[in-house]
């Protein structure tokens, strides 16, 4: 079951009350009781002192030697002791010496209304023997009498709690004209009215704090019920009707109680107005992220659209056969590819990787390709090609973007491959019924970072089932979750391990491509990865 906050409080209070006031009530009766004790026992041992000065100690030795209470001097001693006894109003006063085998009690004095079932064996109403003494009583007696003739001073009171009744008893000496101790006597106040005082202290006190704990209870809930409990239902009641609206109104909660919980609803308006802030400008961001993101998908297919991607690309000629992918790494890339012809006899083929990914990437991979092109198509030498383009794409360029490039042309009828490159990764190439192989070119300098660059013209010849395979960085940077690199040695493997039926355009770039996700194992793409491969027929 689920207490509510005033329930909780109020029950806490009426727990720590009740602690407090046992601790109270015990402290006060232990505290009591010691006062009470301590006064008791000094009015004892004063009152057993000043009969022991008054008894003179040899008419207590002529008593004992001339037959007890049968004597004159008993008769005075007995006189003494009981009016000692009304007047202070004690429980029991008597005179006793310990023998061998019991105590011998001299003189008890006694009044009407006494108990006198406890005495054994009385000789007369005031002289008897306590057999009913234990030996232990007898050696304490002794003891006593012993300390006292021995200077070893006098034993305190005892409170005592039996059949007798609840006492104080303190003992002094009668001691004669030598000093010696001949008799000891015994003074015991009573303490049932201690006992009762302190059972009605106790529950007054008791009463009292129950009483002062219910007043303080009442008080307190209602003190808490108004400064604390109201404003936070209050708090919890608009909470509640924010939470079940669904919505965020210009409804504010107004709590001036000038403490916690008044900079809480403070906050809590606060709070609303942050979130409905942050829900328009979510609103916003999301409409505006979403705007982006439509436009980045027409880029994209603005960008898969200029790049080659019908195959076959030359249905009508069957002396050569390509084809060529791009994935890039984001919406859009820095990679692109490119082949057209440049004339009946020859083919252009271009791949090139821009530094950097995503937009700017892209905008400076179409400036690259539409200048390669261009400047292709005016039939110049692959070197002249990269020569210009590079001059061209130095010309305002502040964001310090680059490309590398690799560019060839195909003279089909003869199968000679002139090219040039900027900065790119070799190609591989493969002659039939061979190996594939890195080709041996010059690296040269990327284009758009320095102006004026010449490139070296290179060339080889193909024969009937050449290939050339080309790529970027993408595929042999490729990394797996241990930052491995699939490396330039891990692909000429793969592509040297591929079998026969394989060895299509479309089969060696799947496999390359299955190859590397294999190795990546549902690692991130870092970067973009173009392929492309053509083959003289």
């Amino acid at each position: 079951m689920r207490l509510k906050l005033q329930a909780k409080l109020s029950l806490s209070l009426a727990v720590l009350g009740i602690l407090l006031t046992v601790l109270i009530s015990l402290f006060s009766y232990f505290n009591s009781k010691q006062t009470l004790e301590k006064e008791y026992s000094d009015k004892a041992i004063h009152l057993s002192m000043s009969l022991a000065n008054i008894i003179p100690g040899e008419d207590v030795k002529t008593m004992l030697e001339d037959g007890g209470e049968n004597t004159e001097t008993f008769d005075n001693i007995a006189r003494i002791m009981n009016r000692y006894k009304q007047d202070n109003g004690l429980v029991y006063l008597f005179l006793s010496v310990p023998r061998e085998n019991d105590i011998l009690y001299l003189c008890d004095a006694y009044g009407p209304g006494d108990d006198m079932s406890l005495i054994t064996e009385p000789k007369t109403a005031l002289t008897y023997e306590d057999i009913s003494a234990t030996p232990e009583d007898y050696a304490a007696f002794r003891e006593t009498l012993d300390g006292i003739n021995e200077n070893r001073g006098i034993a305190a009171p005892q409170v005592t709690d039996n059949l007798y009744g609840y006492m104080y008893s303190a003992y002094y000496p009668v001691r004669d004209k030598d000093g010696n101790a001949v008799a000891l006597l015994t003074v015991s106040l009573s303490m049932d009215e201690v006992r009762a005082y302190l059972n009605r202290y106790v529950f007054t006190i008791i009463g009292g704090s129950v009483a002062l704990i219910f007043i303080c209870l009442i008080a307190y809930i209602l003190f808490i019920r108004k400064s604390l409990v109201a404003p936070i239902a209050k708090l919890s009641a608009f909470a509640g009707k924010v939470t079940d609206s669904g919505g965020l109104s210009d409804e504010k909660i107004i709590l001036k109680t000038g403490d916690e919980i008044g900079n809480l609803a403070d906050s809590v308006n606060k709070m609303i107005d942050d979130i409905k802030s942050y829900v328009s400008n979510l609103a916003a961001v999301t409409s505006e992220k979403e705007r982006i993101g439509a436009e980045l998908n027409v880029a994209t297919k603005i960008q898969s659209d200029m790049l080659p991607n019908i195959f076959p690309p030359f249905p009508s000629r069957d002396e050569f056969d390509i084809y060529a992918t791009m994935l890039p790494a984001k919406e859009v890339g820095g990679d692109f590819y490119d082949f057209f012809l440049i004339d009946d006899d020859r083919l252009g083929v271009v791949i090139a990787d821009v530094s950097g990914k995503g937009v700017p990437a892209a905008l400076f991979m179409v400036i690259a390709k539409t200048l390669l092109k261009n400047q292709a198509q005016m039939k110049l030498s692959p070197d002249k090609v990269l020569e210009i383009a590079n001059n061209q794409l130095c010309e305002n360029n502040e964001t310090g973007m680059f490309v590398t490039a690799f560019f060839g042309v195909l003279q089909i009828s003869t199968g000679l491959f002139e090219f040039a490159n900027a900065g790119h990764n070799p190609p591989v190439m493969y002659r039939k019924d061979g190996m594939f192989e890195y080709l041996k070119v010059n690296s040269g300098f990327v284009l758009a970072g320095m102006e004026n660059i010449r490139y070296k013209p290179q060339s080889v010849v193909l024969g009937k089932g050449d290939m050339i395979y080309l790529y970027t960085d993408g595929v042999t940077e490729a990394m797996n979750h241990q930052n491995e690199l699939y490396s330039e040695k891990r692909l000429i493997n793969t592509l040297n391990a591929l079998d026969a039926e394989s060895r299509t355009l479309t089969g060696i770039i799947k496999d390359v491509k299955s190859s590397i996700d294999v190795f990546a194992d549902g690692a991130e793409q870092a970067d973009d990865i173009t392929m492309l491969i053509f083959e003289m027929k």
